[in-house]
């Protein structure tokens, strides 16, 4: 196949290529993007119910705390009470105080020294929480929650650090958010504020189910899942493999197309390989008596491809039998078309190949087509070429054999220029030599040629008739008429030809003579 060709299709294959890589590369990155911001969304949602446990457990506690406080509401404060009151938060880890209150201020505590504070502002609620700075240290935080009674009103203060240090603690501390009445609580601590500010308008919100709280948080973005990807080699790593892999395979799977056996094998069954025919013209009687069948193939994009590029790629790619196969199935169309232009005993020079020869195959392929020529009187003739020494044993006589019975003729093509020796003759045992376009060019105006004289000579003796190749000029062809060649092939007469312009050749040319 023609060099340019090939580089044509070189740049179409490393330009698919480069275009799936990146393809491959956007479509994975994305696939990636979107599984590690779905996980991490995940993960984030986890967390948010996570803490929302962990507030509901503190604030449960707080709640078991007033109901067994709550009988105790109306008594006198006294030594005995506060004993009671405080008991009840050592059985709450988390639980710092219980306070009674009448109005807002405290009037009964667990803790001593919250007795008499006045609670600013007012509870105005009858039930609610709210978060208020400890009494005794002003820098922390307690979290209230607080009911109130025909006798008065009861807060249980928990301690708030543990809400704080669980956001912090977090994956995604940076994203959560707790509010609770005024404040906001977040990783860093408590602050006064409002989900309602603007930084928060993009946040997800999800209010507890008693409205005492709500937790926010920021969804994870694309950009978020990018950075983790851009930082990790693992991911990397894997959509550049990933995207790699894709356009080796489909590099290779395209060079796979892309190359000659491939076209040749697609060329096959498309009969896109077609049949040319050569004339052979009597030497004697100057009449065409016969053609050979070349193959032709004219590629959609390389143009003609030679025959010595694509006949050896079929004999080592396994596909010179079907392009045979193929060959003869459209010459027998051909012939079937104007069987009566071809005088009885018109042969048709094809071909064969050793590597065809010695299928178990060629005596079926054989009986069929022997069968069809021998119905239109017409002759088959095979030329075993020589692009490698051939192994006369017993399997290749008997096919010799089997030939000749079904009246299929022996040719042994290019004599004297591949592997062909005496002992070829002996055992392939052909009807004709072809002498070869090497020798037939050794043959110069009024000059001997000595060479072509033996082969003459030597088939003669051994009553072999001569077909020479190659014929380009008169000279040659009067030298080889005096040496009694019996048939002439080449330019000198006609070159290849399609089926159309054949039949035109041989009734214009016999009609000329």
């Amino acid at each position: 196949m023609s060099l340019r060709f090939i580089t044509k299709s070189d740049k179409r294959i490393l330009t698919a290529s480069v275009f799936l890589f990146f393809l491959v590369f956007a479509s994975v990155l994305w696939l990636e993007l979107t599984s590690v911001q779905q996980s991490k969304q995940a993960l984030l949602q986890s967390e948010v119910k996570s803490l929302a446990f962990v507030v509901d457990k503190v604030l449960g506690d707080a709640r078991l705390a007033i109901a067994q406080a709550q009988p105790l509401l109306g008594q006198p404060c006294n030594t005995t009470l506060e004993k009671k009151l405080n008991i009840i938060p050592t059985r709450y880890p988390h639980l710092q105080s219980l306070n009674f209150t009448q109005g807002n201020t405290i009037y009964c505590s667990s803790l001593l020294y919250n007795k008499g504070y006045t609670l600013s502002p007012a509870l105005s609620l009858q039930q609610g929480i709210r978060v208020d700075r400890v009494i005794t240290s002003p820098h922390d935080f307690i979290m209230m929650l607080y009911v109130s009674y025909p006798a008065g009103r009861i807060f249980a203060a928990s301690d708030v650090r543990i809400i704080v240090e669980r956001i912090k603690n977090m994956a995604f501390s940076d994203r959560i958010v707790l509010r609770m009445n005024d404040k906001i609580l977040t990783a860093s601590g408590v602050k006064p504020g409002s989900l309602q500010e603007s930084h928060f308008s993009h946040y997800i919100k999800a209010e507890s189910y008693n409205k005492l709280y709500t937790i926010a948080w920021r969804k994870t973005e694309l950009g978020d899942a990018l950075v983790v990807i851009a930082h990790s080699w693992r991911y990397i790593a894997m959509i550049i493999a990933s995207a790699l892999v894709s356009s080796i395979l489909l590099w290779l799977l395209l060079s796979h197309r892309a190359s000659l056996p491939h076209h040749l094998a697609v060329a096959i069954r498309r009969n896109e390989i077609q049949p040319y025919y050569q004339p052979i013209v009597c030497a004697k009687t100057n009449r065409v008596i016969g053609a050979e069948v070349l193959a032709r193939w004219q590629h959609c994009e390389a143009g003609s491809v030679s025959p010595d590029i694509f006949i050896p790629v079929a004999e080592r790619a396994g596909l010179i039998a079907d392009l045979t196969k193929g060959l003869l199935d459209l010459v027998v169309i051909d012939i079937q078309r104007s069987v009566t232009v071809f005088k009885p005993g018109f042969k048709f020079n094809l071909n064969i190949s050793h590597a065809h020869l010695v299928k178990d195959s060629f005596y079926s392929f054989i009986g069929t087509y022997s069968g069809v020529f021998r119905e239109q009187n017409l002759q088959l003739v095979f030329e075993i070429t020589e692009r490698g020494e051939i192994e006369v044993n017993d399997d290749i006589s008997n096919k010799i054999d089997y030939m000749k019975i079904h009246n299929v003729g022996l040719s042994l093509d290019d004599f004297g220029t591949g592997f062909s020796n005496l002992s070829y003759i002996t055992g392939l045992r052909p009807e004709n030599i072809k002498i070869g376009r090497m020798f037939i060019n050794l043959i110069s105006e009024g000059k001997n040629t000595p060479l072509v004289d033996c082969v003459v000579e030597m088939a003669q003796r051994m009553r072999i008739q001569t077909t020479a190749e190659g014929v380009e000029h008169k000279y040659q062809v009067d030298y080889l008429r005096s040496k009694n060649v019996d048939f002439f092939q080449g330019y000198f007469f006609s070159r290849p030809l399609s089926f159309a312009n054949f039949i035109r050749f041989i009734r214009g040319y016999q009609v000329v003579t």
